[in-house]
């Protein structure tokens, strides 16, 4: 059977008073005990000295008790539950409690014993008996023995109290989860009510529907981090279904104009329009070129993707590598009227040297792409923080802060025009990330409109 997270935190919260109002109860009847123990066995021992001194006093002289005294005090001690025998000196009985009132004593010892099993069950106790020497200034006058329940006894006054006790602790414990039942309902609709709209938003992004953020107030920092996370997960999904949708019409388009042009060029020279001569011929060479750019750039990102685990890690010096990197563009920079620069020091990495290339060579690219005539790539290495950074940066057409966030995102273009010199599926810089990614290192761009690019890359 499943429960509501509301009920669950409801009764966790009952759950926590009663087993506190039991451990308290437990420990309070457990030291109540043993101190009220001891208590009790120190009055009595206290009560009997004082018993025996007051009867002493009830010795007159030579031989002579005055026995309306003993009697006074025998009854006074019988109602406290103590049963006295006062012998004199040479052994007779002068007053004894059971001979005057033998009815009364076994009921009061009856009624003692059970009031103890009545609370403790099979109590070990019974009747016991003391001896005190009574003494005057002329030596040894008798004996008196003091008769109790023992070891200790629990009076009807002393019962009462320890079960008032235990009442009140059960009051405590009604009372106590009724306030937990009534905050935990409370707390628990305030926790559960936001979740409630994050699995009803959860649900909603399921089935594709993103529509509105979720606005919750809330003051729990797990709460605000869910709401904010799923928010969060609702905009990206958003966005990659765009991006999805975006990139379908892109790679429609990329195909869709080359093929035209073989296909018209095919067509007409079937039909006897016009002949198939090297020019056309070239034509057509390059069209179908564009489409295997295209079918090889996509055929890299998901070698890249799913094989960014399979790494061929080795030492190698990755200044002197990137270094070759930019000699081999020089002749193109030359061609187009722009210039490339290396600056950096001799620093060894870590790295899959193959990827490596391929994320200078994307990167290298992507800036001559967008560098004007007359423009200058700089590419560099240096230390930083016991790691490598690699920067190309370039004075180009630049980016805007729109599309800034998006260009490492699979087939984003920021020129939607699409035309053959600024061309491309926007692919490059996927695989740069996937690749940098993929060697738990860090890349990110920074560029603005009009002055130019630059990219960092950690390793």
């Amino acid at each position: 059977m499943k429960y509501s997270l509301r009920t669950k935190l409801s009764l966790s919260y009952v759950a926590i008073i009663l087993i506190g109002v039991a451990i308290v109860s437990i420990l309070t009847n457990v030291i109540l005990e043993k101190q009220f123990k001891e208590y009790i066995i120190s009055q009595q021992d206290q009560n009997e000295t004082e018993l025996a001194l007051l009867v002493r006093q009830s010795y007159i002289s030579e031989g002579k008790w005055d026995t309306e005294y003993l009697e006074s005090v025998g009854m006074n001690a019988l109602e406290s539950g103590m049963i006295l025998k006062v012998l004199d000196s040479d052994g007779h009985i002068v007053w004894d409690t059971t001979a005057h009132n033998d009815g009364m004593c076994q009921q009061m010892l009856n009624s003692m014993r059970n009031n103890m099993q009545g609370r403790y069950g099979r109590a070990e106790g019974g009747y016991e008996e003391k001896t005190y020497l009574l003494e005057n200034s002329t030596g040894e006058i008798g004996k008196v023995t003091i008769g109790y329940y023992g070891p200790y006894y629990y009076t009807e006054n002393d019962l009462d109290f320890i079960n008032t006790l235990n009442k009140l602790l059960i009051l405590t414990a009604v009372i106590s989860t009724v306030m937990a039942l009534f905050f935990g309902v409370i707390i628990s609709r305030q926790i559960s009510k936001p979740v409630s709209r994050v699995i009803h938003k959860a649900g909603e992004i399921s089935n594709g529907s993103y529509g509105e953020k979720i606005v919750e107030e809330s003051n729990t920092k797990e709460i605000v981090e869910l709401v904010s996370a799923v928010n969060n997960l609702a905009e990206t999904l958003k966005k990659q279904e765009a991006l999805s949708k975006q990139a379908s019409l892109d790679i429609a388009h990329e195909l869709r104009t080359p093929l035209t042009t073989v296909q018209g060029n095919l067509e007409a020279a079937l039909d006897g329009v016009m002949e198939m001569d090297s020019e056309r011929i070239g034509i057509m060479h390059e069209e179908i070129l564009r489409i295997s750019r295209l079918v090889d750039d996509l055929s890299k990102l998901s070698k890249y993707e799913s094989e960014s685990s399979k790494l061929d890690i080795e030492e190698f010096d990755i200044s002197d590598t990137i270094e070759n990197i930019v000699k081999t563009f020089e002749g193109d920079f030359r061609k187009e009227h722009k210039s490339i620069s290396f600056e950096g020091e001799s620093r060894n990495v870590l790295a899959d040297r193959d990827k490596i290339n391929q994320v200078m060579v994307n990167l290298i690219s992507n800036a001559k792409k967008y560098t004007t005539d007359g423009g200058e790539v700089k590419v560099s290495v240096e230390p930083y923080k016991n790691r490598t950074k690699i920067t190309v940066e370039d004075n180009g057409i630049g980016i805007s802060a729109e599309d800034l966030p998006m260009v490492f995102e699979r087939f984003y273009r920021a020129d939607k025009s699409r035309n053959r010199r600024t061309g491309g599926a926007g692919i490059g810089l996927t695989i740069v990330k996937t690749i940098i990614e993929a060697h738990g290192g860090e890349i990110e761009i920074e560029s603005e409109p009009g002055k130019g690019t630059k990219v960092k890359i950690i390793l």
